[in-house]
């Protein structure tokens, strides 16, 4: 039996998940089998979905107390957005697909991700683009063709080299490649921002955060897992402006 499997069955409960967390994240290792999905893993997940609400909860009291301390946030590009259903069918499907991919989607090492992942999040990227893209702003029928296409070649590739084990440099060098992965998800997460003097870095904390998070499961129970959360985390948000939207005077 596995250290993973043996560690599955001996869940007990909120603590024990976010104690595997902790020693995971004091020291980030590829574990010796990812395993795919299963139902018995689901509640696992969702104690590491609350855990995330959790800091987001902190993190946006944090921001609001910064706010009303006088300090000025900049801008989010979001504040812009309609969110009709083709925004948030991106936002809650297309987005966490996407950026698991090309954030996440490689970290068990593997040839079949290290070349498939990249590759499908750019069609995923593309199907995106097309779906909330204006209408005769381009070639929307084009964007949605090579979209799928490209999606079919990065799932052949995960598909045709799944049997091929991670490399040795990977596993050694994966604490690295962790980190790396939950900065750069955050770092990307700037553009939301409008150019500003203002340092933006404490804004994008939430999103590394999440990050460490989407990673853990990523390489703990699937990618199928970190898909799911990044879900989750978009659409509670999503729901949460919808309702405040609605419950705005003169809405």
């Amino acid at each position: 039996m596995t250290e993973q499997s043996s560690s599955l069955q001996n869940d007990i409960g909120p603590r024990a998940s976010l104690r595997d967390l902790g020693r995971f994240v004091l020291r980030p290792r590829l574990p010796t089998q990812i395993p795919r999905f299963s139902a018995t893993v689901l509640p696992r997940v969702f104690k590491l979905y609350a855990l995330d609400m959790v800091l987001m909860c902190l993190m946006l009291g944090a921001f609001l107390a910064v706010e009303m301390a006088g300090t000025e946030m900049p801008s989010n590009a979001f504040d812009e957005i309609d969110l009709g259903p083709r925004w948030i069918a991106a936002i809650v499907l297309c987005a966490p697909v996407a950026e698991e991919l090309a954030f996440r989607g490689w970290l068990s090492g593997k040839l079949g991700a290290l070349l498939g992942a990249p590759v499908a999040a750019v069609g995923v990227f593309l199907l995106a683009g097309a779906l909330v893209a204006a209408p005769g702003s381009g070639d929307m029928g084009g964007m949605i063709i090579a979209g799928f296409v490209i999606v079919a070649l990065g799932a052949g590739l995960f598909f045709w080299l799944r049997n091929r084990g991670p490399y040795r440099w990977f596993t050694w060098a994966f604490p690295l490649l962790f980190w790396f992965s939950c900065i750069a998800f955050a770092a990307i997460h700037l553009g939301n921002y409008e150019d500003t003097d203002q340092m933006l870095w404490p804004l994008v904390i939430p999103q590394f955060l999440a990050g460490i998070i989407f990673a853990y499961a990523r390489v703990t129970y699937g990618l199928w897992s970190s898909m799911l959360l990044h879900a989750l985390h978009n659409g509670t948000f999503v729901a949460l402006v919808l309702v405040a939207e609605a419950m705005a005077p003169g809405t």
